[in-house]
């Protein structure tokens, strides 16, 4: 009896040891690093996807998300009872003949530099990343007032480099820095100054610094994509600088003056992207920054993911 007892001691031990060691793995496993490739990325970037989100509260977001491993971002805490729905614009088909061969997909929306403007993006996406690679500035005439007005000639214009938005694969702790430039060209007819369709230029500068800074599970407000997923959170700091130019030359301050342009003006957005490999971005964070760099709180922004 006494030798029976003592066996069924032992069997029970060994399976509390045995359940006790799966379980340590399970942890083990779960406490390792996503990797995110381009080709789980590309389902987000395709011909016709577009996503849903909804706001969060950004007036709360008084710091950066924390960074490192193995973390837990709760971001139900910002959750609002009034929360705007958006909806991104349209991934839409490559325009035949085009000679951004290479892109995946286009967007098109209105100008910010000029409203009477509209544009088309050219993206690309690849196992090596994830890229805007050009802008047309659709053909027509905008009119400043007092007789001046700008025109654009319909001419696409390449980001030299590409401008990278992602870089595959994406792991914890990768550091990715770009520079971008795009150069639009105009005519612009300004009787006081004496010109007529005088050549002018438009120069942006993209200098971007991408880096993943943390990896972990990110919990999210009720009606989201999903409840709680792995992610990747991506911190970019991305800045425009812009220059203008006349007949090859910088724009004399008068005339920029004149159209309410600031050269060489430069502005800086630091994004914190919460990636996971099943959803793509599922929220994300804007912060403005200041002429050094430096973040200014709370957050301009926040969303997270409805729907795709």
């Amino acid at each position: 009896m006494l030798h029976r007892f003592s066996k069924n001691v032992l069997v029970l031990l060994a399976l509390v040891g045995l359940f006790s060691s799966c379980d340590k793995d399970k942890d083990a496993e779960s406490a390792t690093s996503i990797t995110i490739l381009g080709s789980d990325y590309a389902n987000f970037v395709k011909v016709g996807s577009k996503a849903t989100y909804k706001t969060l509260d950004n007036s709360k977001i008084n710091s950066f998300p924390v960074t490192g491993e193995n973390q837990v971002w709760d971001l139900k805490a910002y959750e609002m009872s009034n929360a705007t729905t958006l909806t991104n614009r349209d991934n839409l088909p490559v325009p035949s003949g085009t000679s951004f061969t290479s892109a995946t997909f286009v967007r098109t929306q209105q100008s910010e530099f000029i409203s009477d403007f509209t544009f088309t993006e050219f993206y690309e996406m690849s196992d090596e990343g994830y890229y805007r690679i050009g802008i047309k500035v659709d053909a027509g005439t905008a009119n400043l007032g007092n007789g001046i007005t700008l025109t654009s000639t319909g001419d696409e214009n390449p980001l030299t480099p590409k401008d990278l938005r992602f870089k595959f694969p994406m792991t914890y702790n990768t550091v990715n820095n770009n520079e971008a430039v795009l150069r639009e060209g105009y005519k612009l007819t300004a009787p006081a100054l004496g010109l007529s369709n005088a050549p002018v230029e438009r120069k942006l500068t993209y200098p971007t610094k991408s880096e993943v800074v943390g990896w972990g599970k990110v919990l999210l407000p009720q009606g989201a994509i999903t409840a709680s997923t792995e992610v990747l959170v991506v911190k970019s700091t991305e800045t425009v600088i812009a220059n203008y130019f006349l007949n090859g030359n910088t724009a004399p301050a008068a005339l920029l003056g004149g159209l309410g342009l600031i050269e060489n003006e430069k502005n800086t957005n630091i994004f914190y992207y919460f990636i996971s490999k099943e959803f793509g971005i599922v929220a994300d964070f804007v912060f403005e920054a200041d002429e050094n760099g430096n973040a200014i709180f709370p957050a301009i922004d926040a969303t997270y993911t409805v729907s795709r």
